[in-house]
């Protein structure tokens, strides 16, 4: 029972990176070029191209916690037991969760401040996707409970792996929802 409820999770997981990067190319890669990238409806508002370089940014961030969690969690024996997420985690991911319940500000470290050619963006965005799902493979014999990650925006928080995968999860569908948002708006330029 433990086991199918670990690897229904890896499964899930694996499933919900392939349909971002499906609704990537679905919603950016069909609507969005270098012309109206960085176009926003208000100058407090994020571009397409910004919610794309934040998303690289957090992932770079998350990336070599979830690595050394799982290398540290290689090293050790462990049985795979079952799989919960605590009550603060589930709120955190609901919280993240789309739609928007409150903006949520981003940290100096995670606020875009470079928008290079899409092309770019969009290519390491997709590049990151294909590692956290090479991630989720490599977990395969691991326990996702019993991995600790350092949160990437509070390091000094830890949760554990398959909640580090849903967090990221959650952001990364959160700032699609936002994309979607801003390429369905009235005055977004049409390609």
């Amino acid at each position: 029972m433990q086991l199918n409820i670990q690897k229904e999770l890896k499964k899930k997981l694996t499933v919900d990176f392939n349909l971002i990067i499906q609704k990537h190319a679905e919603i950016v890669e069909e609507n969005v070029s270098d012309i109206n990238q960085n176009w926003s409806s208000q100058p407090n508002k994020w571009s397409v191209a910004e919610c794309l370089i934040h998303l690289n940014l957090s992932g770079q961030a998350w990336l070599p916690y979830i690595k050394q969690s799982i290398l540290d969690l290689s090293k050790k024996e462990h049985e795979i037991s079952g799989f919960k997420n605590g009550f603060f985690v589930k709120k955190f991911i609901s919280f993240l969760s789309p739609p928007a319940k409150i903006k949520l500000g981003a940290s100096k470290r995670f606020k875009p401040n470079n928008v290079n050619q899409l092309k770019n963006i969009n290519t390491d965005f997709i590049l990151q996707q294909k590692e956290f799902l090479q991630l989720i493979e490599d977990c395969e014999s691991l326990c996702l409970q019993k991995g600790r990650v350092q949160l990437a925006i509070a390091p000094y928080v830890k949760v554990s792996l398959g909640d580090a995968f849903q967090i990221v999860l959650a952001h990364e569908l959160r700032h699609l929802w936002q994309i979607e948002n801003i390429i369905s708006h009235k005055d977004f330029p049409q390609l």
